[in-house]
């Protein structure tokens, strides 16, 4: 049976390789730090008033990146979420105002 191998003729671009992998790992790692703290600010500052605490409960965040991009996804969990972020012409709203914010932060951090 083959085992499938590569070669890097070049020593400095498996160092660019290196760095960039660690980078990418870096900024991931950044992108899911800020999205913990979004999500506790987010359920810090729900504007709703609870009624069983589900809502708030069930807010949540993910992290995905592909070869191209990261992303960080803020996401309801009970089924009347999406009520709360548009009723009352989005009064309610946590998750777009807290991602707008937040996402500043992601971008200085990254940059710093």
């Amino acid at each position: 049976m083959m085992t499938p191998s590569f070669r890097i003729h070049d020593g400095m671009s498996a160092s660019l390789a290196i760095a960039a992998v660690r980078a990418r790992h870096d900024w991931e790692e950044t992108v899911l730090e800020v999205g913990v703290e979004a999500l506790q600010f987010a359920k810090e500052q729900a504007p709703w008033t609870d009624r069983t605490g589900d809502a708030r409960a069930g807010l949540d965040v993910s992290v995905d990146s592909s070869m191209s991009e990261i992303t960080l996804t803020m996401f309801h969990t009970v089924d009347y979420g999406e009520w709360l972020e548009v009723i009352q012409n989005g009064r309610l709203a946590v998750i777009m105002p807290t991602l707008e914010l937040y996402g500043e932060e992601i971008k200085r951090r990254i940059e710093s």
